[in-house]
This record gives structure tokens, sequence and C-alpha cells, in this order.
């Protein structure tokens, strides 16, 4: 019976032993979530008289856990390395089966899908053009080359100083090509339907004492046969609504699409004894534009940025919550996958608070502590000494019993 407690005992510290170096050898993996090897006492059950009694017969393996404490996120620059600064993991799905892991290195495949250098898939939430995420259920996240289309200006607002000093003039007398028949002049940039911009001219006429006509053309084409509105101003020389509504409604003529149907506000503009600024203009009109660049934020949204200026976000990486995490079931470089201990994930966003922010251009490291990877070989490698040791002894009484004559 000795010859057992020992063998088993053996075996469970050479499994022991097992385990640590693959933990030394993964030192500098990333995302590497240390393992564990826990033990039981083996027992062995014999009779006496008409009682059981149960007798120790050495140790056994009863399970690897991994160890989900949080690993030292390390700066590398590039967009797609993500680091999880939480309980969350990321989803990846490959050949129809999903796994989950905390290894971030992603690039960009062919196609333009977030993928892990074997070719899996990273999951994400689709987000709608108004910025809503669809979070019922996950798809491959992709950064697609396609460009975003234009978008017509309907809206456009300027804040300017008109000059209270200025003396009057007479509105009927405006002429576009004669400076002398308008006070000031500015322009700003508005897109047609197809993404073109073209360029509208505005002109200010004083025709009393606090009172200015707003004429408009259109790439030297005038807007309208009059002016396309008139600002009235208090006498602390802020505009006053009541007597000249906000915003003007114009039809802006434009050659070879749609005429552009905007309203452009001048709510925020005075007319004080200074000269004439502009001090700020807002335009929602953009032309067709091609993706430049992009990135994801703490929240897990991808980024992209466009030659229009425009920011537009792509997806959302998806997080996984497991009730038990140590439930899972290691599967090498492909992380873990679900099991009936560790429960069914719950998929989140990085802006769950549960789950982590994540962290672009870094990556998160091996949680192996190499000194205390060190000790405890040292400790598991006594215990195999001694146990090797109990067996020879144990071999070595049997044949002095055998030499008894």
């Amino acid at each position: 019976m000795s010859f057992t407690k020992s063998l088993n005992a053996l075996n469970a510290a050479a499994r022991n032993l097992e385990i640590i170096g693959n933990n030394v050898a993964n030192a500098n993996t990333v995302g590497y979530k240390a393992g564990q090897l826990y033990f039981s006492e083996v027992l062995a059950n014999s009779r006496q008289g008409n009682g059981v009694s149960a007798n120790g017969a050495g140790a056994a393996e009863v399970k690897v856990l991994p160890q989900f404490a949080q690993g030292n996120i390390e700066i590398t620059g590039n967009q797609l390395d993500l680091a999880i600064n939480g309980k969350g993991m990321f989803v990846v799905k490959d050949a129809g089966q999903s796994y989950y892991t905390r290894a971030g290195q992603f690039v960009l495949d062919e196609e333009g899908y977030v993928s892990t250098p074997s070719g899996g898939r990273l999951q994400g939430f689709a987000v709608a053009d108004d910025g809503s995420v669809a979070t019922a259920m996950t798809n491959d996240l992709q950064i697609g080359t396609a460009g975003v289309p234009p978008n017509a200006t309907s809206e456009a607002a300027m804040k300017i100083n008109l000059d209270s000093r200025k003396t009057l003039a007479d509105p009927a007398a405006f002429r576009m090509g004669d400076s002398s028949t308008y006070q000031h002049a500015t322009s700003m940039p508005v897109f047609d339907s197809l993404g073109k911009k073209h360029v509208l001219g505005l002109y200010f006429v004083k025709s009393a004492e606090s009172t200015w006509n707003v004429f408009a053309s259109s790439d030297g084409v005038s807007v309208g046969t009059g002016p396309i509105g008139q600002m009235a101003f208090q006498s602390n020389g802020q505009i006053d609504t009541a007597a000249s509504p906000q915003p003007f409604t114009i039809s802006v003529p434009v050659a070879g699409a749609n005429n552009v149907s905007m309203t452009l506000d001048f709510s925020e503009s005075t007319s004080l004894g200074r000269d004439f600024s502009i001090n700020g203009t807002s335009n929602d009109g953009k032309s067709a534009g091609q993706l430049t660049s992009y990135s994801v934020d703490s929240d897990g949204f991808i980024v992209g940025r466009y030659t229009n200026g425009t920011n537009k976000k792509l997806g959302q990486v998806a997080l996984a919550l497991f009730n038990n995490p140590q439930g899972l079931s290691a599967l090498g470089a492909r992380g873990f996958s679900a099991t009936v201990e560790s429960g069914n994930p719950e998929l989140v966003g990085p802006d769950n608070s549960l789950a982590g922010a994540i962290q672009s251009g870094a990556l998160e490291k091996s949680n192996v502590d190499l000194t205390s990877e060190l000790v405890r070989m040292i400790e598991a490698q006594r215990v195999y000494q001694a146990n090797a040791q109990a067996i020879k002894t144990q071999n070595e009484l049997m044949q002095s019993a055998e030499n008894i004559r």
C-alpha cells in the first residue's frame, strides 16, 4: 500500500511541475492566465469488523484552474492592439465557434475584418448612423474602405459683428460687383446633393440705424431678386429675434444638382461699434469622404476618420462576462471556451463598469509572477524527491524482508 501512496503523490507532484513549467514558459505570452493545480487526498476504504475505515492513499490532481488576475499593460502604439482593464474577455469567432480571450493582438485581414493572427474574427456590435448600438447580437467587426456619402447643406449658422458706426445705404441700389453699395461682405461654403462645394456670398447693407439687409449669391449668381432677410438689433447691440425671426430659410441655386434648401442662422450676431468680424460659422454639409484613419476609444468604439472631416463609429467591441470564469475550458492559443461550470457569457460593451475599459495601442501581458513560480517549482521538486525517496525506502524494506532466512 505504501507504494501506491507514494506513486499517487509522485504523479501529482510531476503534474504540478508540469503546470508550473507551463506557466514559466508563458511568462511573456500576451493575455496568458497562470494555471494553478489543486490537489485532494486519496482515500482507500478497508473493513475492520463491522465498520469501514478510510485510510490515506496519497494525493491526486483535482483540477487545473486559470487565475484571472489582471496582467500588466504594456504600450505598443499599434491601434489594433487592445488591452482590457477589467473583467471582460474578447469574443472571437472561428469556423462558426466562439471562444474567449484576453490576448488583444488583432490585425486587419484582406477583407478589412479585425482578426487574430490565426484568422479568428473579433466580435462586436453594429452601430447605426444615429449612434445607437444594436446589442441584441454580435457580428464580425470590419473596418471597410468604403467612403461616406456626401451630405447636402441643410443648416448653417454664422456669428458676426456688424459695425454700427457705418453710414446708411440704399438697399435698392445694391450691386454685388460694387462694394460701395454695401458695408460688409463675406462668404461660406455650402454643399449640394452630390457633395460639390459652392460659395455662398453674403452682403450686408445698413438700411436704418439698427437694421441691416442681407443679400446672397451662389457662385456669383444672385439668390432671389432681393434680400434673403433682414436683421434688426436692440439698443444693446444684440439681435432682435422678435423683429427679425431666425433662422432665414433660403433656396440656393446650384449647377448640375438640386437647389440647396437650407436655413441660415444669425441669432448670435451683434451690431456694435467695432470693426466687422466673423466669430464663428457652422455648416452641416459635407462632400463625399474616404477613410484616412481609425482608432478605438475606451468604450470600445472603432471610430473612422474621413477626408471630409466626418468621424463615424464603425462598430463597438463586445466583451464577455462570466459568472465563474475559472470554469472556462482552456483551448491553448485560442483562449477559452464556455462550459456548464462557467455559465453562458453576458455580452456587453466596454462601457459596462464590470467589463472594464479598453486601452488601444496596448497589450495585457501574462499575469505569471516568475518569482512565485520559481519558489513553487522548488517546493514541488522537493515533494517529488521526497516521494521518490519514499518509494526507494519501501523497496529497500521489501528487499530486506525477502532476504530474511
